[in-house]
């Protein structure tokens, strides 16, 4: 399995979560086998936690049918974060599971974690956001969803100031 490769379906996953609450496809059966068996003899940390996580979104696809997925995401997650724990996209899809689960103030400290980690994750600022208002922080949520729209915009539109 290509690093690339992974990087791309998380983010196209995660994309897929961020706007539906879940990717509407469901994982392949083969690719989840031969991702586990992966994951088992990966042995640097830092593709362990990349496939570790790629597994947990995986699972994140079926959240709508199968909540425990979440718990299951969780504890590969925490796995992934003893194997790299400077990886961003653990904290942010963690943070996912918890915000899923209505735990949007541990969801919370895993998008902080995230965002500390890599300051220009749109991801992790747009989720924090949303965790933000749900606990009744509307001022900071709106602060992020600002950011959020700014960092975009630089994105598709680099000469322009928002």
């Amino acid at each position: 399995i290509d690093a690339g490769k992974i990087h791309d379906a998380m983010n196209e996953i995660r994309v897929g979560i961020n706007c539906y609450g879940y990717d509407q496809r469901q994982a392949d059966p083969s690719v989840v086998v031969k991702l586990d068996a992966k994951i088992d003899q990966e042995k640097d940390n830092k593709n362990k936690a990349a496939l570790l996580v790629y597994r947990a979104v995986l699972l994140l696809s079926t959240l709508q049918s199968s909540p425990e997925s979440a718990e299951k995401a969780i504890e590969l997650l925490n796995a992934a974060e003893k194997a790299d724990p400077k990886l961003p996209e653990v904290y942010n899809t963690r943070g996912i599971c918890h915000f899923f689960k209505k735990n949007a103030d541990l969801a919370l400290v895993d998008y902080e974690k995230a965002i500390a980690l890599n300051p220009s994750y749109l991801d992790a600022i747009s989720n924090r956001g949303d965790a933000y208002w749900v606990l009744g922080k509307k001022d900071k949520a709106l602060a992020d969803k600002i950011q959020f729209q700014r960092m975009l915009s630089k994105l598709y539109y680099p000469t322009q100031t928002p």
